[in-house]
């Protein structure tokens, strides 16, 4: 096929700030996770697909539920001035640390 370009599993992201590796990338409505950390001015690549396990706010999350990347750098069920980035892909307690999403997309 002339036209295919690539898989799409990945893009590139010009950090804006400092970024450990699995950190959320949100480019406009683009969202993946780091693949390696860097500094502002880097450009890293960023996983498009997949499940990944993410710290999240106090409360329990639901499997299918959306969730959001607060300012803190956690996942919540919280939309207000937050990206969607994803879904809950398992069921998390109100007090677990982290909770298992798929990648919107």
């Amino acid at each position: 096929m002339k036209n295919y370009v690539e898989s799409g599993d990945t893009f590139e992201v010009v950090l804006t700030a400092e970024s450990a590796p699995g950190d959320i990338a949100v480019v406009g409505e683009l969202v993946g996770v780091l693949v390696n950390g860097g500094v502002a001015g880097d450009t890293i690549a960023a996983k498009r697909k997949g499940v990944y396990h993410y710290p999240k706010v106090t409360g329990a999350l639901k499997q299918g539920e959306k969730v959001y990347l607060n300012s803190d750098k956690k996942l919540t069920k919280t939309a207000t001035d937050n990206p969607l980035v994803g879904y809950v892909f398992a069921d998390a307690a109100a007090a677990d640390p982290e909770v298992k999403f798929v990648l919107k997309g």
